[in-house]
């Protein structure tokens, strides 16, 4: 039988490795992942913010593109069909003038020419976070362009 001295009786072997130190360890791990997890997570919302607005401004082109082609269709109530819409999504345009364009001007367009709506919002307003913290929507703007063919008159019958 051998005798052990003090010191190899209390000497720890890599198998014999406490709980403070895997609690140590793991502490560290989440300090570094727990971060870059939240930023992906982080990123993923307002990306998916940034396509939902896009999506928004694009019916909104199509709305008043559908007001556009229709034999009364005037450039007055295209800005109201597509400020109507917008407003009730909740997206801030500034001027609504500014933020629609139609061309040509739908009251003098002929019978199945294309008229041509686009929609311009800014990227500074319509986020939950400071576009600050992004630096790819800083300063941008966002546009959607739909077009669709005046409406056919057909001629009157003749008798």
């Amino acid at each position: 039988m051998t005798i052990l001295s003090n010191e190899s009786r209390f000497r720890r072997t890599p198998r014999q490795s406490s709980g403070f130190q895997k609690r140590g360890a793991a502490c560290i791990e989440m300090a570094v992942v727990l971060p870059i997890m939240f930023l992906i997570t982080l990123g993923t919302l307002e990306t998916c913010e940034g396509i939902f607005l896009t999506q928004k401004i694009k019916i909104a082109a199509a709305e008043g593109a559908s007001i556009a082609v229709r034999r009364d269709g005037s450039f007055a109530s295209v800005e109201d069909a597509v400020s109507s819409y917008l407003d009730a999504r909740g997206v801030k345009y500034g001027n609504i003038s500014s933020a629609v364009t139609t061309t040509p001007n739908p009251e003098v367009a002929q019978e199945l020419e294309p008229i041509r709506v686009t929609v311009t919002v800014p990227t500074e307003d319509n986020f939950r976070m400071p576009t600050s913290f992004y630096w790819f929507w800083t300063g941008n703007e966002l546009t959607a362009e739909v077009v669709l063919f005046k409406e056919y008159v057909a001629p009157p019958p003749t008798s």
